[in-house]
């Protein structure tokens, strides 16, 4: 018979609970200090130079896609967030990155006319010459950008986990950064924080980082919430280690990628 009350899992924001001042100095060092296991990376210099969307404005896909985008819009006039369906991939600089948005989206629009409710023909041919102004504009004016892709795809939490010695190290150092109660156990409200501390060598983002993982992880302690109210030493890196695995499988079933775009202009970097 288990005593206490069930412990359950309460939205917080970091960290869960009041941590003591003397916890925040004696955190690990290791966590910054320590090369962490990384999400594959990859990172691609693009040019936009006008003629890669000028060839697709030019092409039938292009009205295909303007029907299907035209489909989805809440207003037939909206040409502004049609823009931002438009990829990279088809020549378009994204148009939800503020200095594309201030100095070429707004710009191209301003020097076409205003529509009224328009048939889905009309709105193709409006997006279209919408997007020949940004392709002009862009040839005039090519951008280059950093496009950089992030994939979390549980690999780097596979490596941690079949690292021993670097696995044991890092649940031990987490152990004993962690407040306990008495007889030396540790709340399972702590548990968040615990996986936290063990994100950067598990190749995690930190809590609220990236809120497909923060739902991620939220589920699989969700499924295990189910124990005593406190955990021993054993106990917790038995936890840990289900609660990685299991965030593991998910992302091998399921990888959650993050992109950025840094705009580069006379040489000078804007994010």
């Amino acid at each position: 018979m288990k005593l206490g009350r069930r412990w359950s899992l309460r939205p917080r924001q970091w960290p869960p609970l009041a941590l003591p001042w003397r916890w925040r100095l004696d955190f690990p060092t290791w966590t910054m200090s320590t090369p962490s296991l990384s999400a594959s990376t990859s990172t691609l210099l693009i040019t936009f130079d006008g003629h890669l969307l000028h060839n697709y404005l030019l092409t039938p896909a292009f009205f295909t896609d303007a029907v299907a985008i035209f489909s989805r819009l809440s207003k037939t006039t909206d040409i502004k967030n049609a823009l931002n369906k438009i990829t990279m991939e088809q020549g378009m600089p994204p148009a939800s990155h503020p200095w594309v948005m201030t100095n070429i989206v707004e710009e191209a629009l301003r020097s076409c006319d205003q529509w009224p409710a328009m048939t889905e023909t009309e709105f193709a041919e409006a997006l279209r010459k919408v997007l020949m102004e940004v392709a002009s504009r862009l040839k005039t004016r090519p951008l280059r950008m950093l496009h950089t892709i992030t994939v979390y795809d549980g690999k780097s939490i596979f490596q941690f986990l079949n690292n021993k010695h670097r696995l044991e190290k890092a649940l031990q150092m987490t152990w004993k950064s962690l407040p306990k109660e008495e007889h030396g156990k540790l709340s399972r409200e702590y548990v968040r924080v615990a996986l936290d501390m063990l994100a950067p060598p598990a190749g995690l983002p930190p809590w609220g980082a990236l809120q497909q993982m923060d739902e991620v992880v939220s589920q699989i302690l969700m499924k295990m919430e189910d124990g005593g109210v406190t955990l021993n030493r054993k106990e917790f890196k038995k936890l840990m280690i289900e609660i990685l695995s299991s965030i593991m499988h998910s992302l091998e079933t399921s990888p959650i990628s993050l992109s950025s775009n840094t705009l580069i202009t006379h040489d000078s970097p804007y994010t």
